[in-house]
Formats: structure tokens, C-alpha cells, sequence
């Protein structure tokens, strides 16, 4: 017997809590002991019907006599995206107040911390994979030669930035625990008044709201001589490309539910990597 022979008819499994779907494909296979060499990770299943899982794991495998041995492939499909939730602790960003002679005077407020209602974005990929589109930063199709080419989700960034003759500088290496108004002499990033929009998306549709993102500049471009510059710094926020943003959808303008804290990611079964992105409703 010197291929593998399944013992068994497939078991199939729905190894995520709270979601129905099956996931998981488990066989016993019995083979000569001297002819076993695993198969390549990412294999799909011999029968046809169940193509679609692809092997993460060779099973130990157990001596049963006349040198066979048996052991258990597990295959598995890569999940949809799927959520789950948790309380959690987040530090709000302070926010500046403002005031004048015979205006109002508006209370500001200092960053503080607090108990708040959290949802869990569980994403998937399959490495390697081509053509693959990012279900939380979005952008152009990429592939994925190995686990580092699967994009970070920063956590929300409150940063001194500034356009300044042309070129931007600032970012995350300037970090700020109160955000200032779009005409004070120290611009944040975001705004006093983009996170006020962000705010109020949050309290008028709740988990309805837009996503924010933080998009960052990954290289450094400044160029040419004052007072004419171009370019940014590396860890510069793209606002062109993140949000908050005048609106997200066409609906939800502000961005309200915002990542709480840089995505975390691990080897789910096999090659397949999850990514866990905590995000909070912006207060």
C-alpha cells in the first residue's frame, strides 16, 4: 500500500464560534510507513466536490502494524470576513476649546479614558495569493508572496501635520493628545472639526457609520529649496487617501467607527493568516 488510501468519508467542521458556515474538512488516510511525505500546504482536496479546501495540516501519524501508519489531513477554505465583540478600554482624543471677546466660549476637553463597547474585524489570507483587495483599506488589487506582504490597519493616528510650502511634514512621529481647529497656527490632523463630524456619523448611525482609516506615507520625497518644497515625510498621514474625509460613502460623512489599536495578525490554519482589526465608535 504504497499510496495513501482515505479510511474515511470527509468530517466537516464550523470551527468559528457564532458562524455556521463549514470551514474545516478533516480525513484519515492510512499509507506505508517507509512511502509517507506530506503534501504541500495549500493542496486542494482530491474529490471535486470539495476542491475548495485546501490541505493546512498533516496529522501525527500512528504506527497500526505491518508498517502502515494512519493519520488525519485537515483542509480548510478561507473564511469570509466576520465580526465579533468585546469591552474594551480606549483613550479619547482631547479636544481644544475655543473663545474670543463677546463670542461663546467653548469647553474643551482633555484626553481621557474609558469602558467602551468594541467590534472585532476578523479578515483572511491566503498566502500566497494574487489579485486579492484589502476589505478594510480598500485600494488597487495586490498580491501576496508571503505573511509580511498582508497590509497593517493602523490604529487611528492624532498627529501634528502641515502643509508647508508645498510640501507635508508631520505624521506619526509627531503624535498629539489634543486635536486643534483647521485654522490654528498647529494644525492636527485630523481636524477639531473632522472629528467632530466623525462624532456625530458615530451618534446618528452608531455601527452604521463610515470606517476611518489611516493611510501613511511609506517613503520620504521633499525636494527642492525654500520657499518652493514638493514631497512628504515618511510617516506622513495621505489625506488624500484616508479617511476622515469630507464623506466615506456619499452617506455617512466623518468616519465614526475608528481602529482602536494596529491590527494584530497570526496564523490561523496553515497558510492561512488572520488579521484582527479592534474598532470603537468615535465619542
Amino acid at each position: 500500500m504504497s499510496l495513501d488510501v482515505p479510511q474515511n468519508i470527509p468530517v466537516l467542521s464550523s470551527p468559528i464560534p457564532g458562524v455556521k458556515t463549514e470551514y474545516l474538512l478533516t480525513q484519515d488516510f492510512v499509507q506505508d510507513r517507509a512511502s509517507f511525505a506530506p503534501k504541500d500546504l495549500n493542496s486542494a482536496h482530491p474529490y471535486s466536490e470539495f476542491s475548495t479546501f485546501l490541505l493546512v495540516e498533516e496529522g501525527e501519524r500512528r504506527d497500526i502494524g505491518g508498517g502502515l501508519v494512519r493519520w488525519t489531513r485537515s483542509y480548510a477554505k478561507v473564511p469570509d470576513t466576520h465580526y465579533d465583540w468585546e469591552m474594551t478600554n480606549y483613550s479619547f482624543i482631547g479636544l481644544t476649546g475655543s473663545g474670543g471677546v463677546n463670542v461663546p466660549t467653548i469647553q474643551g476637553r482633555n484626553r481621557s479614558s474609558r469602558q467602551v463597547k468594541s467590534r472585532l474585524q476578523f479578515d483572511y489570507f491566503l498566502v500566497p495569493s494574487t489579485g486579492v483587495t484589502d476589505p478594510i483599506l480598500g485600494g488597487d488589487p495586490f498580491d501576496i508572496s508571503d505573511p509580511g506582504d498582508i497590509p497593517k490597519v493602523w490604529a487611528m493616528q492624532y498627529v501634528f501635520q502641515a502643509a508647508f510650502h508645498g510640501a507635508v511634514f508631520g505624521g506619526i512621529f509627531y503624535p498629539t493628545d489634543v486635536l486643534n481647529g483647521a485654522s490654528s497656527s498647529s494644525p492636527t490632523w485630523p481636524t477639531l472639526e473632522q472629528y467632530q463630524g466623525m462624532m456625530a456619523d458615530a451618534l446618528t448611525n452608531e455601527w452604521g457609520a463610515g470606517v476611518s482609516k489611516v493611510i501613511l506615507f511609506n517613503d520620504y520625497t521633499i525636494s527642492g529649496t525654500y520657499p518652493t518644497l514638493s514631497g512628504h515625510y515618511m510617516g506622513a498621514v495621505d489625506t488624500s487617501t484616508s479617511v476622515p474625509a469630507t464623506t466615506v460613502d456619499g452617506t455617512h460623512p466623518g468616519g465614526g467607527i475608528i481602529p482602536i489599536e494596529d491590527s494584530r495578525l497570526v496564523r490561523w490554519r496553515g497558510n492561512i493568516w488572520q488579521r484582527i482589526t479592534r474598532f470603537a465608535l468615535a465619542q
